[in-house]
């Protein structure tokens, strides 16, 4: 097993503030063209107040222009308050080398202060579209959007693990 991804050392003090939302980061591993499959995933949120909520968590090939077909989703589960993550284990999903992991909120009430957490970045969020912009993914009915928060880091926490597969 290998920790592929790690931007978990470095919380800047922020969030994202976007309520009952699908959002997420671009992750781009090199080398590139090799084959992974991935076996944990660790992802910090935040959620104030007592008002319960749900999340998703989602994995997506990443496309031409933003997230394309869905690799991998993890089914409804609870998200509890305050400074948590949602960890996996024990997984066995194959994941190409650039790909987009999201998490959904669902059931926060109107104005709950729930978000993810931005982290210093081991690198850009957006390479693969050709730019060194800093930003997230966030899904708005059907449509992908890239997001920039001016003035912060807009990388967030997550691990990932995998594992090479034979050649």
């Amino acid at each position: 097993q290998e920790v592929v991804y790690n931007n978990t050392a470095n919380y800047l003090g922020q969030r994202t503030v976007l309520g009952n939302a699908e959002f997420g980061d671009q992750i781009s591993l090199s080398p590139s063209g090799v084959q992974r499959t991935l076996v944990d995933l660790d992802i910090s949120y935040f959620i104030g107040g007592t008002t319960p909520a749900t999340g998703v968590v989602n994995i997506y090939n990443m496309g031409q222009t933003g997230p394309g077909s869905l690799i991998f989703s993890s089914g409804e589960f609870t998200l509890n308050n305050g400074f948590n993550h949602v960890a996996a284990e024990g997984l066995s999903v194959d994941i190409p080398n650039d790909f987009v992991w999201t998490l959904t909120f669902s059931g926060l009430a109107e104005g709950t202060d729930a978000g993810l957490l931005f982290y210093n970045p081991p690198g850009s969020s957006f390479p693969s579209l050709g730019t060194s912009a800093d930003a997230f993914w966030q899904k708005i009915g059907d449509t992908w959007t890239y997001k920039d928060t001016p003035g912060i880091v807009d990388n967030f926490g997550a691990r990932f693990v995998t594992v090479p597969e034979p050649s």
